[in-house]
């Protein structure tokens, strides 16, 4: 079967708010068929070698989930008699404990613990015993929209952002996925220098190194798939074999990382050698007034505070002012990517924005500012 095949698995890979087109662009890259960026992800087909290496090579999706099926359902004994006849089998084994969440959107069934009761009584008929529930089991997820339920299986198990390297956060922790999407989002381009200089737990530049190194964020940790009664080991260990092979031992530019708090570079250290990095991302304790970038331009992204963090709103406008002036006068020729919550706060940087991506980061709407440092900025500054 091919990612192409009509009898393809109806795929769908779940990504945040504004990192859909980055996710479909990763997909089409891995060569899945049928790519279709949506509202909260992106839908695709393949086989199960797709399944496999979107959840191990996906930089910037949460998760992979196989539609199962789609059908009308307008009563509880039609949802259930129609669950029954989904292949569980090949995606569960009898005993293989469940979670599943459901819910439903201008639809005739609306009672969501009667609609996962169901839709687990139907899946009990079909594997000749009644399933176990429980909050750490295997997740289906179970969606009625105007009276169409759509049941699917997860195949990544924990969120992908979960590579297995962090650790130790900071006080507003990014999420890798995020981190990934931002760096994809700012045209980030290894062969060139890359700083972050309010590196907080080190996220950012880490994420940078693995694009860098070309390593498989997902290479270091299990996924649901692995329990399926259809795993394919074989198939498995080629794909990882792969991704060994495709990475590099050493990244194509620099990659450097500062933060001005003792506890933050703590973090960023720590995480840095739990992601096999130390010899690949450099960090460093200074104030970013301090930071004297690589002569050859490349690219600069920074998560800085955004009212959250910072309760003094006029201290926080003082700091993207320095922020700006410090990349106006040091930084000409590169490329900038500045994420905040108010667009005030970049306005004070002065810096020119060429495009700006609407995401969200960690339940706060937020703003990824793209530009490049210019003479002009420089004039002005």
């Amino acid at each position: 079967m091919t990612a192409h095949d009509e009898n393809a698995l109806s795929l769908f890979a779940i990504a945040a708010p504004g990192l859909e087109g980055v996710v479909a662009r990763e997909l089409t890259d891995l060569g899945a068929g049928g790519v279709r960026a949506v509202e909260g992800g992106v839908e695709f087909t393949g086989d199960l070698s797709t399944v496999y290496r979107a959840n191990l090579r996906l930089r910037a999706a949460s998760r992979v989930v196989i539609r199962l099926g789609s059908f009308p359902a307008v009563s509880f004994p039609e949802l259930s008699r129609k669950a029954k006849n989904l292949p569980w089998r090949d995606y569960l084994h009898p005993k293989t404990p469940l979670q599943i969440r459901a819910s439903s959107t201008r639809s005739r069934l609306t009672i969501k613990k009667k609609i996962a009761d169901l839709v687990a009584d139907g899946i009990g008929k079909s594997l000749g015993a009644p399933p176990r529930l429980d909050p750490e089991g295997q997740l289906i997820l179970v969606r009625l929209e105007e009276n169409v339920a759509t049941i699917s299986m997860d195949t990544s198990g924990e969120l992908l952002h979960r590579r297995g390297y962090r650790r130790a956060v900071g006080a507003a922790p990014l999420r890798e996925t995020l981190a990934a999407g931002m760096l994809m989002l700012a045209g980030y381009d290894p062969y060139l220098p890359f700083v972050d200089f309010m590196c907080g737990s080190g996220t950012i530049p880490i994420e940078a190194a693995l694009i860098a190194l070309n390593r498989a964020p997902g290479r270091h940790r299990r996924f649901a798939f692995e329990s399926f009664p259809t795993f394919d080991a074989a198939l498995w260990q080629s794909l990882l074999d792969k991704a060994d092979a495709d990475a590099l031992s050493r990244p194509p530019s620099s990659v450097h990382c500062s933060d001005l708090k003792t506890a933050a570079v703590a973090a960023a250290l720590d995480n840095v050698e739990r992601a096999r990095l130390v010899e690949i991302v450099q960090v460093t304790k200074n104030p970013f007034t301090e930071i004297v970038p690589p002569v050859e331009p490349g690219l600069v992204l920074i998560n800085p505070p955004y009212g959250q963090r910072m309760a003094d709103k006029r201290g926080l406008f003082k700091v993207y002012g320095r922020l700006g002036a410090h990349l106006r006068r040091h930084f000409d020729g590169w490329k900038f990517g500045i994420l905040t919550s108010d667009a005030r706060l970049f306005a004070r940087t002065g810096l020119p924005e060429a495009h700006a991506h609407e995401l969200n980061n960690g339940g706060t709407r937020v703003r990824l500012h793209i530009g490049t440092v210019t003479e002009t900025s420089r004039r002005n500054s």
